[in-house]
């Protein structure tokens, strides 16, 4: 039924939107011409593996989390970037590279390192919430 929100949906959700976002980012590096740096991808990469083991550390202790607004946040920044640097794939191979000016195809390379800094900083707000599920598993 429409709006209704289960434990599995918070579960299921997020892993949707990390396929899709890391999906299309893996596939985009095989483009040489985008400029994408490995580098921006593994760090997207890393932070979502890191806090769905959060996730999971929350969810042995009770707690499913849902959607925070930075996440929403960032997965916004993230599709965005990502339809953008498909427009451009488009765009080039429909001109060919010679006929676009040189920035053309740098602006990945920047979107990369945007989606990077917005997924690390969602990371440490999601960190901060969750402070207090990190210190009584440390303990």
């Amino acid at each position: 039924s429409g709006g209704m929100i289960t434990n599995f949906g918070k579960i299921l959700d997020p892993i949707a939107d990390k396929i899709l976002v890391l999906g299309t980012l893996i596939a985009l590096l095989r483009t040489r011409e985008l400029n994408i740096p490995v580098w921006g991808v593994f760090l997207i990469l890393a932070r979502e593996l890191i806090i769905g083991g959060l996730r999971i550390l929350e969810g042995a202790s009770g707690r499913v989390a849902g959607a925070e607004p930075w996440g929403k946040w960032k997965m916004g920044v993230q599709s965005t970037s990502l339809m953008l640097m498909l427009l451009f794939l488009s765009i080039g191979e429909r001109l060919g590279a010679s006929a676009l000016p040189g920035w053309f195809f740098e602006v990945p390379y920047y979107l990369t390192i945007l989606c990077a800094g917005v997924a690390w900083g969602s990371a440490y707000l999601y960190f901060k919430q969750s402070r207090k599920t990190l210190e009584k598993s440390w303990s």
